[in-house]
């Protein structure tokens, strides 16, 4: 199991996605797979799809992306309003 640091969530509409930026402490890239999942609260976990890398404001980031066609209304709304430095659970 690992942490995940919020540095942003935001969309790209023309890909129809949603991309979740961070940190992930005690990273080993070999060990995080599809098999993985965000913990977003207790009952709600989110698949990882995708492990990409975003730059902000010059600094490199991991970036979990999902594809918006996949997600719940609600649960998109839920996680559009994680803040920065706000911690998840991969596990």
């Amino acid at each position: 199991m690992w942490v995940f640091i919020i540095k942003r969530v935001f969309t790209l509409s023309y890909k129809k996605k949603l991309v979740v930026a961070g940190v992930i402490k005690n990273i080993d890239k070999k060990n995080i797979n599809k098999s993985n999942s965000l913990l977003i609260s207790e009952d709600t976990k989110l698949p990882i799809q995708e492990l990409n890398e975003v730059l902000i404001e010059d600094v490199v980031y991991q970036a979990f992306t999902f594809d918006l066609d996949t997600l719940d209304t609600i649960l998109l709304q839920d996680i559009m309003k994680i803040k920065e430095g706000y911690e998840l659970e991969i596990i």
